[in-house]
């Protein structure tokens, strides 16, 4: 094993186990169903890949059969609850968890430099471990950051947050369903609310100096669209809109070094299913994002299969 790896980082109210390149859950999805299929893939590329440990709460990562992302059960033995991201509380906790998760990495791997790949609520999670890294400096250092169907920018849960809902039909009952999970688990998940809503900008402008010359990769989803629509909502992946995971209003100054990539998929395979889609209409489970990943690790430095 190199000294270089890929850390893949899953969203809000995720559940996902921490794997090894060597090592993986073997009932139910390897790696959750939101990493199982890209981290087969960078696998297969030759690439060293982790998945940090994630779950809703405190305590170490537990089998589930959550139908956000399992089941899975029969893992490799799981970090403590101080290498464990909780996926309801403030993303600034989470990136500290991450930090001591990527230390735990050089110290047992010897992994000094690592890729960040953040799903969802993953890539302002992965923003929180470079500002961490950043301030407190660490034996790990990061070469480049992917986000797929992530928020650069408020998501649509701030519409049902105003209790103003101007998603309609098909695409408002998957959104519905996902903001619904959010706000059902308060008052456990007010904090992450707060930070994903009303306190976005202030928290990414804290954050802007830290992504200088970091090459920073965008995937964003269109899989549902509406003619005429808001601009501000459609399209979107029936999670978050593509103005969002595409930053179309970040400016340079906060995300100076972008490549920004659009396609016609949905946010997971959760909105899939509930669309009544093939598993490849995911963002998480789409060869097309596969190979896009690969050629940003590529540009990075990486030389894979």
């Amino acid at each position: 094993m190199g000294s270089r790896a890929v850390v893949l980082v899953s969203g809000v109210l995720s559940h996902t186990p921490f794997t090894t390149p060597d090592a993986a859950c073997t009932t139910g999805f390897a790696a959750s169903n939101t990493h199982t299929f890209l981290r087969q893939w960078l696998l297969d590329h030759g690439v060293t890949v982790f998945t940090a440990p994630q779950r809703t709460g405190s305590g170490p990562v537990t089998e589930t059969d959550d139908p956000f992302d399992g089941p899975f059960g029969a893992c490799p033995a799981q970090p403590s609850e101080s290498m464990t991201v909780d996926t309801t509380a403030r993303v600034d906790l989470g990136g500290e968890r991450l930090h001591a998760f990527v230390t735990h990495l050089h110290d047992t791997f010897g992994i000094t430099e690592i890729d960040l790949i953040g799903h969802s609520m993953g890539g302002p999670l992965s923003r929180a471990l470079i500002g961490a890294i950043a301030v407190a400096g660490g034996p790990v250092e990061v070469r480049s950051l992917t986000t797929i169907g992530s928020p650069w920018a408020p998501p649509m849960l701030k519409e049902f947050l105003r209790e103003v809902p101007t998603l309609t039909g098909h695409e408002y009952d998957i959104v519905r369903t996902f903001a619904g999970t959010l706000l059902a688990a308060r008052p456990a998940t007010d904090a992450v609310i707060e930070q994903l809503t009303v306190g976005y900008e202030e928290w990414a402008e804290s954050l802007a100096w830290t992504l200088d010359d970091l090459p920073v990769t965008l995937i964003g989803g269109s899989a549902f669209d509406r003619d005429g629509g808001d601009p501000d909502l459609w399209p979107n992946d029936g999670a978050i809109q593509l103005a969002a995971t595409t930053a179309v209003d970040v400016p340079d100054r906060l995300l100076p070094d972008r490549t920004v990539h659009v396609l016609p998929l949905t946010h997971s395979l959760f909105v899939s299913e509930m669309a009544g889609l093939d598993a490849s209409t995911a963002l998480t489970w789409s060869p097309e994002v596969g190979a896009l990943v690969v050629d940003a690790l590529r540009t990075a430095g990486w030389t894979t299969a």
